[in-house]
């Protein structure tokens, strides 16, 4: 979160992804209710990327956080989908 920050503050379009499945802390970390969408939901087809991705009082920054957590979360992050996901953010965060 501190290395997304310090980027989102030099000028760099950053998004902070919360890949843990078992213990998500993104949400807290940046005081958000708890998601009712994530990345959770975008891998599994239940929401589109655009209204998983949340902003936040820092500029520059937006944050993905995992949302409701999966019942099978190396399922999720070994699917096609992720990397499908991770390419989607590639073309629109640096």
């Amino acid at each position: 979160a501190n290395l997304a920050i310090a980027l989102a503050r030099a000028d760099k379009r950053v998004v902070l992804v919360d890949c843990d499945f078992r213990k998500p802390r993104v949400h807290k970390l940046f005081a958000i209710e708890n998601p009712s969408v994530g990345l959770a939901s975008v891998v599994a087809d239940q929401a589109d990327l655009g209204d998983a991705i949340q902003s936040c009082e820092i500029d520059n920054l937006s944050l993905l956080p995992c949302g409701p957590r999966p019942a099978n979360p190396a399922e999720l992050l070994t699917s096609p989908k992720f990397q499908e996901i991770l390419n989607d953010l590639k073309s629109s965060y640096d």
